[in-house]
């Protein structure tokens, strides 16, 4: 279970970095996708954590996402007053913090998803629609995004994640996964809008995350879909249910392990299978 959490918690190439700020305020079901073993009803995974960072009296009033860069610094989002973000050592040292409420450069409006690239760039998106990326310091780069249909605009809460040349891939457009490049320059739209193979719920994808060959997976309503590093659909698996090996309900986040194993947490339901 450990090495799960330390793997969900990455916002790197084989993690979305937020799983593990679910797992840790929402006791949300995980579910291991190689095999089929079900490990019995309500056996949602537990774990303690302490909200005071004892060795510097600095205190996350309401965490909301977590992400971990290479060298196990952690990157808390805060939504309360001050809306920041807060970066702790592996020691658990509060190192910097940088952000306020609003919509200018390097502030955010009830920030989402914290991420943390290859190169431990750090991204955070929030309710305004944007994406803004910060180095591992939390100074300002880049600021992408907005409210609307567009190439390189959102309309739902966006999930990220990163392959192995630290191009992004986000979700929140309407059916369809954006790639940007490392300098956030769109660069192409994976699925559609529908019900078929490769395309998504009007309202997702949700969690998107990415494998060791940069095989691209996503979220949506009731299953898991498999892209290729190109974006041409590869395969698909789950369905609706609340209860059984390889059914879901509402799940909303992935994460891959260096293993390739697919994990899904979801927001209702109460079992788990490994």
């Amino acid at each position: 279970m450990q090495k799960l959490v330390k793997a969900i918690s990455r916002g790197k190439k084989h993690v979305p970095f937020f799983v593990l700020c679910v797992l840790l305020l929402a006791a949300l079901v995980i579910s291991a996708l190689t095999t089929t073993k079900q490990i019995g009803v309500n056996a949602v995974p537990s774990i303690s954590y302490e909200q005071s960072v004892p060795s510097t009296g600095s205190r996350i009033f309401n965490g909301n996402g977590i992400a971990l860069d290479s060298n196990d610094n952690m990157f808390v989002i805060n939504r309360s007053n001050p809306t920041d973000i807060k970066k702790i050592n592996a020691t658990g040292d509060l190192v910097t913090q940088w952000g306020s409420y609003g919509s200018g450069n390097g502030q955010f409006s009830l920030p989402h998803i914290v991420a943390v690239d290859n190169s431990d760039n750090v991204y955070v998106t929030d309710e305004n629609f944007y994406v803004q990326k910060f180095d591992n310091n939390g100074n300002f780069v880049y600021k992408i995004g907005g409210y609307g249909t567009g190439d390189g605009q959102f309309s739902s809460l966006i999930y990220l994640a990163f392959d192995s040349s630290n191009n992004m891939y986000a979700t929140g457009s309407n059916g369809t996964i954006q790639k940007f490049d490392i300098s956030g320059n769109f660069v192409s739209r994976i699925g559609s809008a529908g019900t078929g193979d490769g395309q998504f719920n009007s309202s997702g994808p949700y969690g998107v995350a990415i494998d060791s060959n940069d095989n691209i997976f996503a979220v949506d309503s009731s299953r898991i879909q498999k892209f290729d590093s190109s974006g041409t659909f590869v395969t698909k698996w789950g369905s609706s249910g609340c209860c059984g090996s390889g059914f879901f309900s509402s799940p909303r986040y992935i994460a891959i392990d260096s293993s390739d194993n697919v994990y899904v947490g979801q927001i209702s339901g109460q079992y788990m299978v490994q």
